[in-house]
């Protein structure tokens, strides 16, 4: 029996979609969900616990489209599958839709069923995913890639991972230009050192020499004239 649920959240639609595919970190928004794993981009592995019951099943992405729609099946464990769509109603509004076909194969998932509780779940996770979204920022590193019959058709970097990126491009550039910078200047340090080092010998040799060159030739010239007396 298929469900629908939808809720309007106050965040722009890619914000929302990229909060959505940080599946492992749904069990902070989702009361029955205790873990997520995944396997590779097509891939999720769950964990839940409905009443007293634990449930495990894997769940394969079969079409993903950055902020428009994401539709799964799952190939193992409680049989159902879903589509999750995102709807911009305007820049900082974003509509997200859920519709779950839910097929019981046990007692327990009769009885949820007969007394609605998937329905209930998924509006309350809703609710808590809107809380979650509006309170925490955007994350980084999400994956924005297009999936089509289960298989990855393209690949794409997120925006804050570039940003991040060129951010640290930036900060290596800076780092360069500064280190030369500073050879440069240790350079030009030791070139002064040296020169006035120099300057220093050269006034000491002239101060060891009597420092008045016209006194040193008086004293040669009475000397050669002494001599000549004698």
């Amino acid at each position: 029996m298929p469900v629908q649920q939808a809720i309007d959240i106050g965040v722009p639609v890619t914000e929302v979609y990229n909060h959505f595919t940080q599946f492992e970190e749904w069990p902070k928004f989702m009361h029955r969900v205790q873990s997520v794993s995944q396997d590779d981009e097509t891939h999720l592995k769950f964990k839940t616990k409905i009443w007293l019951f634990s449930r495990e099943f894997t769940a394969q992405i079969e079409e993903q489209r950055p902020d428009e729609r994401i539709q799964w099946n799952v190939t193992e464990g409680i049989t159902h599958h879903g589509v999750a769509t995102f709807h911009e109603l305007a820049p900082r509004l974003t509509r997200v839709e859920i519709n779950v076909d839910v097929e019981p194969s046990g007692l327990i998932e009769k009885s949820a069923r007969g007394m609605r509780h998937v329905k209930r779940a998924i509006r309350a996770d809703l609710h808590r995913f809107k809380a979650y979204t509006m309170m925490n920022e955007e994350p980084e590193g999400e994956w924005r890639g297009t999936i089509e019959d289960g298989e990855v058709k393209q690949q794409r970097e997120s925006q804050s991972s570039r940003s991040s990126s060129s951010r640290r491009s930036s900060n290596g550039d800076d780092s360069e230009s500064s280190s030369s910078g500073s050879r440069s200047s240790s350079g030009s340090r030791s070139k002064a050192a040296s020169s006035s080092s120099g300057n220093r010998r050269t006034a000491s040799k002239s101060s060891s020499n009597g420092g008045d060159p016209k006194s040193s030739k008086s004293g040669s010239s009475s000397r050669r004239k002494s001599g000549s007396r004698s």
